[in-house]
């Protein structure tokens, strides 16, 4: 897929008109992809992928393998309001592994934003964090709270 076949993808009605319950299987192809377009094919792999039910959208933690390799644990959410935020989430976290794997760090520096055109050629507005996108937690806590009340 080229990068205009990819923009067209990530910004179709259908694909974001649906939550996206990804998979670990959803989670390695669309590493590769993003690996190949963002990265020429340089061979970034997560060392452990966990999709589960979270707060957050996703992180990852790095750490050393039994070889003195570095790797990253991926964590992130199992639902996502549509495809394309997912892709936006997952190129964050990707960035994050190169960056660990390049620089042995992970944070929102001059690595992370120095792939902002690129990604945005792509569609994808790179964020360092995704909390306007989040369900609003006071209206959540207000709710609990009302909830609460009717109660007691």
């Amino acid at each position: 897929m080229n990068r205009s076949g990819l923009n067209k993808a990530l910004t179709s009605t259908k694909l974001n008109a649906t939550p996206f319950r990804p998979s670990i299987a959803d989670v390695k192809r669309w590493t590769d992809v993003l690996n190949f377009i963002m990265f020429e094919g340089k061979s970034l792999k997560w060392g452990r992928i966990q999709v589960r039910p979270m707060r957050d959208f996703a992180w990852s933690v790095p750490y050393f393998d039994g070889r003195n390799k570095r790797r990253c644990e991926l964590h992130i959410r199992n639902r996502f309001k549509s495809f394309s935020m997912f892709y936006s989430v997952l190129c964050h976290e990707l960035l994050h592994l190169a960056e660990y794997h390049e620089l042995g760090t992970i944070n929102h520096g001059d690595f992370f934003y120095s792939h902002r055109e690129m990604l945005a050629k792509i569609g994808i507005k790179l964020q360092a964090r995704y909390e306007d996108i989040q369900p609003n937690r006071k209206k959540i806590a207000a709710k609990v709270k009302k909830k609460a009340k009717h109660k007691a």
